[in-house]
């Protein structure tokens, strides 16, 4: 996974698509995560896709939240990390 993490913003309460990185071969499942308190957990919204649709349960609070995003691939024979973002969810 890159250590640089994509900077994107988004606004709390909109749906937004983030789009995962160009795969060298097939997958056989994804899953996108969030950092939560010190752990990696499954991230709200459409998150099993390619490319991750979220939702607007992305509104932690009524001020500006940045959240780390991260995409766990399953290959035949390994796992995976990649699409690394940096999310700033603006308040509404």
């Amino acid at each position: 996974m890159d250590s640089n993490p994509k900077a994107v913003a988004v606004h709390s309460n909109s749906v937004t698509t983030i789009h995962g990185d160009a795969l060298s071969e097939n997958a056989d499942a994804y899953v996108w995560e969030f950092f939560q308190e010190g752990t990696w957990i499954v991230a709200p919204g459409l998150n099993n896709a390619p490319d991750y649709v979220a939702c607007p349960l992305l509104k932690i609070s009524d001020h500006n939240n940045t959240v780390k995003l991260r995409r766990r691939i399953l290959m035949p024979h390994s796992i995976g990390y990649d699409s690394y973002y940096k999310l700033k969810v603006k308040a509404i």
